[in-house]
């Protein structure tokens, strides 16, 4: 005989259950919304594309890309709508990339120009008769 399931005087069966243990109860985290993180730095970058442009114009001409290319990864992270600083950083990525190619471009013509009048200069020096 099992005397396991039965009590002392041999007539109930004891039906031993754990006591059962509460979960704990977590709290669920706010849903975060998709910051503004591209457009911010898309703003920066154009802002640095516009201060750089005097370097040479090459490296406002790669912040100005990069505020451009950051301007639309915040269009597409905001499902298509535009947030203020992602268009402020559109707008300086534009102007910067302008003036940094204009920039570009004055430099080489510089450059060219004196090369040639430096040749120039060198070619003069041989007709001289002294």
């Amino acid at each position: 005989m099992d005397y396991n399931n039965y009590n002392q005087n041999n007539q109930q069966q004891v039906n031993y259950q754990p006591p059962v243990q509460q979960q704990p109860v977590y709290q669920q985290a706010p849903q975060q919304t998709p910051g503004n993180g591209a457009g911010i730095a898309s703003m920066v970058c154009g802002i640095l594309s516009i201060a750089f442009c005097w370097c040479y114009g090459i490296v406002g001409l790669i912040l100005g890309i990069v505020a451009l290319a950051m301007y639309s990864k915040s269009k597409r992270m905001n499902g298509g709508f535009v947030i203020g600083m992602a268009r402020a950083g559109m707008v300086c990525g534009i102007i910067g990339s302008i003036l940094s190619a204009l920039m570009l471009i004055y430099f080489i013509f510089v450059i060219c120009v004196a090369g040639i009048a430096g040749t120039s200069v060198y070619r003069l020096n041989e007709y001289l008769p002294y």
